[in-house]
């Protein structure tokens, strides 16, 4: 019967019980919707947080890369004719006028929190001269957590590059 196969391919069923009487989902179907959100949830929230804090940590380098550009910026356009540094601690940085930290002038701090799970290591100090820019000391800077690290690498000439 030509009809019957039409409707069959096309989806058009003459069923001879209508919808009507009908209200509401099943437990099965309700239980089935339920049951898909969970894997699907299940195996998105993994990466969603690894991607999470692998950004995180990208952010928290390049808050300190401009911090750091900052003070050499400081120290080259001779700011209240001082020096500037950056001084890294467990849970913060902060920006410093001064020869060293130690010897800074505190009302012209500007601390940095860093974000929870991210440290920082290798240079605990770094301070560029006035008038130059050059760093008392070269090396690099480690910004790390659990996603993974970035190395900010400071040279003889004051360069900052990550």
């Amino acid at each position: 019967n030509f009809e019957f196969v039409w409707d069959a391919m096309f989806g058009i069923w003459d069923f001879p019980f209508t919808l009507a009487g009908r209200r509401g989902f099943t437990l099965i179907e309700l239980l089935i919707v339920i049951a898909s959100v969970t894997i699907v949830a299940s195996l998105t929230l993994p990466l969603s947080v690894s991607f999470f804090r692998t950004v995180l940590l990208d952010e928290t380098m390049r808050d300190i890369t401009s911090v750091l550009h900052r003070a050499r910026g400081h120290a080259l356009s001779q700011n209240n004719d001082a020096s500037s540094g950056v001084a890294f601690f467990p849970d913060s940085y902060v920006l410093f006028e001064g020869s060293s930290y130690a010897a800074r002038n505190s009302a012209q701090d500007e601390w940095f929190p860093l974000p929870s799970g991210i440290t920082t290591g290798g240079m605990n100090e770094i301070v560029f001269a006035k008038y130059t820019g050059v760093p008392n000391t070269t090396g690099v800077i480690i910004v790390s957590s659990d996603a993974g690290s970035f190395p900010i690498d400071i040279n003889a000439k004051g360069r900052i590059q990550h």
